[in-house]
Formats: C-alpha cells, sequence, structure tokens
C-alpha cells in the first residue's frame, strides 16, 4: 500500500505451468504463421525486397521461438511463482486503500472463488507416508502392508472421524477446513493405544464390511493379546528387578552396619588389650623397684655390720 500497489501471490503448479506455456507457444506459432502468411501477398505484388523481407520475417518468427522454447526449458527446471498485482486505488496513491475496487479486481481474477473452492473442500492434508511411519512403531508389520488407504482409514478410527470428514486420495489424506482437529489429535495420541481403539470401534464402522480389514480384526485382537501379556511379563521381570535391587539394597546397608559395629568392637578389644599390657608392664616395673629396693637395703645393713665389726 505504501508504494500505490499490493500483490496477491498465486502458486502455479508444474502441471498448470506447462499447459499454459504449451499454449502460449501454439498461438505464438499460429500468429507468426499468420504473420508469414498475410505477409507474402503484400510482397508478392511489390515485388521489391521480396527476399529480404521475407527472410527478416522468417529470422524473428524464428528468434520468438526459440526464445519461447528457451523460457519454457527455464521455467521447466525451476519453480516459479506468479504475482497478480492489485491496485489499491485507481489514483495509485499510497496510504489509500479503496475497498470496493480491490474486491471487484479479486473477483475478476478468480481469487474469492478460490478461497471459497479451498474452504468448501479439503485443504488440510497430510502424506499417507508421513502416518504410516508416526505409527510405525506401535503397529503390527502386517497392518503396514495394508494398501495406505485402508491403513489411514483404520487410524481415522482412533479418534472417531466420520466419512465425510475426510477424504482419501493418491498419496495424501485431505480433512475438510473445520476438521483439522482430527488430525492434530491423531497426531497427539499415544501411540500405544491406536490398536485398542481400533479394534473397539472397528466392528460399529462401515469399514468392518470390507474383506481386507475384516481379515485384519481377528489378527489384530491375538496381536493385542500378545503385546498385553508381553507387558504383563515385562512389568513383572521390572517389579521384580525392583524388589531385588532394593533387598541389594537393603541388604548393603545391613552390611555396612555390621561392618561398623566389627570395626568398632574390634577397635575396643584392641584398646582393652592395650590397656591390660599396659597394666602387666607397670606392675612389672613396679616390682622390680621394690626388689631393686630392698637388695640396696640389705646391702647397706650389710655394709654397717661389717663396718661395726672392724671397728
Amino acid at each position: 500500500v505504501s508504494s500505490g500497489t499490493s500483490s496477491v501471490a498465486c502458486g502455479a503448479g508444474p502441471s498448470a505451468r506447462l499447459s499454459r506455456a504449451m499454449s502460449m507457444m501454439s498461438t505464438a506459432e499460429g500468429d507468426a504463421t499468420l504473420g508469414r502468411s498475410n505477409m507474402r501477398p503484400a510482397l508478392h505484388e511489390t515485388g521489391r525486397g521480396k527476399g529480404n523481407a521475407a527472410g527478416k520475417s522468417s529470422t524473428v518468427a524464428k528468434n520468438f521461438l526459440l526464445g519461447l522454447k528457451q523460457l519454457m526449458r527455464e521455467i521447466a527446471t525451476t519453480h516459479p511463482y506468479f504475482i497478480r498485482c492489485i491496485k489499491p486505488n485507481h489514483a495509485l496513491q499510497p496510504e489509500v486503500f479503496d475497498g470496493g475496487s480491490v474486491l471487484r479486481q479479486l473477483q475478476c481474477a478468480g481469487t474469492t472463488q478460490c478461497v471459497r473452492l479451498m474452504r468448501d473442500g479439503y485443504p488440510i492434508r497430510t502424506p499417507y507416508l508421513d502416518l504410516r511411519s508416526r505409527f510405525r512403531g506401535a503397529l503390527p508389520d502386517f497392518m503396514h502392508e495394508m494398501a495406505p488407504e485402508s491403513l489411514v482409514s483404520l487410524l481415522m478410527l482412533a479418534v472417531e472421524a466420520e466419512p465425510a470428514d475426510f477424504q482419501m486420495g493418491t498419496d495424501m489424506v485431505f480433512f475438510k477446513a473445520d476438521k483439522g482437529h482430527l488430525l492434530r489429535a491423531l497426531l497427539a495420541i499415544d501411540r500405544f493405544d491406536v490398536a485398542s481403539k481400533i479394534v473397539e470401534r472397528l466392528p460399529a464402522s462401515p469399514l468392518a464390511s470390507g474383506s481386507d480389514i475384516a481379515r485384519i480384526l481377528p489378527k489384530l485382537k491375538l496381536w493385542l493379546e500378545e503385546r498385553r501379556e508381553q507387558r504383563q511379563r515385562a512389568r513383572k521381570m521390572f517389579e521384580s528387578s525392583v524388589i531385588a535391587a532394593v533387598c541389594a539394597c537393603r541388604f548393603l546397608r545391613w552390611g555396612r552396619r555390621r561392618l561398623a559395629s566389627a570395626s568398632a568392637a574390634a577397635t575396643l578389644v584392641s584398646a582393652h588389650s592395650r590397656a591390660k599390657r599396659a597394666r602387666i608392664e607397670l606392675a612389672r616395673r613396679k616390682e622390680e623397684a621394690r626388689q631393686a629396693a630392698e637388695a640396696a637395703a640389705v646391702a647397706a645393713a650389710a655394709a654397717a655390720a661389717a663396718g661395726a665389726a672392724g671397728a
């Protein structure tokens, strides 16, 4: 609007671009042929410059066709997007928006009809491959060997989708504009609950009348039973492992306490033993000191007696 023009981007598919360019090429060839046919009588009448004029006309047409073919090759190797410009006002002034004029231009361009068609049709889509890879580990292998349409139809049962809410394509499933929540719910559902929901809702569904799907139901029930048993065994093994781990932890703590008690008892016994040896050693030393004192006293008494006898 600030530059005085506005635009609506319209993406063109490869097939539409090729058909449009082919029609342009055929039209250009017809115009060039018509131009040459209209030019020949005039050149024949004048009789002057016939060869030069014919050669010049042929060269122009050839250059045009060569340029058009080059453009076709470039379009085929790229992904162009065509922009349809919409005038916001007839005066081409910035910051001026004429709603009626813009609406008439959009109507003439077919934009409103395209939007209405998308709204009334199936604008929300997702490839079969994405849904198949999303639930690959949650469904048995024989279900992934089914046709993509049958597998996606069974997946739709998990979110209680009605047949009128979606439409199967060649490689995509299409949803109506107000049914996008079904796709979101399918992507947000717990993958390991999909099979049980399908078994629960399939018997009351019109899909149960199909021969391919009718053969799937008993096999799917058997697979669910086997998976339930596997889960129970895994749960029991997990509980046993948890109990064993708890018992090992308790035994480890008990062993640590016993080791601490034994270490404390050994320390106490060692202390008592050292104290007893110290007491014995002290008594021995006291006894030796007493005996030495007595011997010294006896020797002194003997010396005194000897001295008195000599005097």
